[in-house]
């Protein structure tokens, strides 16, 4: 019994000194995709998202095809443009024009309102009208770790269940708002959506 004990441990040893390695060679051939030949390895983006994207079988270079530092960056922008009102950031991190969805309930049968925002001055003139202080808190506490990547084919990210939606665009590789669905947000989901993985099996 003993013998056959240490013939497994042995194995499972095996298998992750094995594994590591292809892990490793997965995280590098995504971070290649997102730092092509020619780009800088000696920044402080690159180190970042060296440090931070190293699981390739849910990163955000592997499944995203998205520099977690530019991310980070537009999260950044997004929260400071919408909490202080602030005309460049949001500039900065909108996509605009923007269709923005705001449903009166979460039933099948709920009335959704569509505006279109083209400019920072119609999208604080949204906010203001339709942003409930559930809303304003989802922003506020979104950070790489509690907000959800999500494949198919358009990949991008979500803070709360879809209420903001940000995808990365080759070429320049920043991270742009490109999508509103302002639904209405229960303490609950708020909660959810606030805390890190995992943390509510605590």
């Amino acid at each position: 019994m003993l013998a056959r004990s240490l013939v497994r441990s042995g194995i499972g040893l095996l298998m992750t000194v094995l594994l590591a390695p292809l892990t490793r060679s997965q995280d590098r051939q995504c971070l290649d995709k997102i730092y092509p030949a020619g780009v800088s390895r000696y920044t402080a983006a690159f180190q970042f998202d060296e440090r931070f994207d190293r699981d390739s079988s849910g990163s955000y270079s592997c499944g995203l095809g998205m520099r977690p530092s530019e991310l980070r960056k537009a999260l950044d922008e997004f929260r400071n443009g919408v909490l202080y009102e602030d005309s460049p950031s949001i500039m900065t991190v909108v996509r605009f024009p923007i269709d923005a969805h705001v449903s009166s309930s979460l039933g099948p049968n709920a009335k959704t309102t569509t505006v279109k925002i083209r400019n920072a001055s119609e999208w604080f003139a949204f906010q203001k009208k339709y942003f409930t202080n559930a809303h304003l808190a989802v922003v506020a506490c979104s950070y790489l770790d509690n907000v959800t990547p999500m494949g198919g084919r358009t990949p991008g990210v979500m803070i709360g269940l879809g209420t903001f939606w940000f995808q990365s665009f080759v070429g320049s590789w920043s991270v742009k708002l490109t999508a509103v669905n302002l639904d209405p947000m229960s303490p609950e989901i708020l909660a959810k959506s606030c805390i890190a993985p995992g943390i509510e099996a605590k």
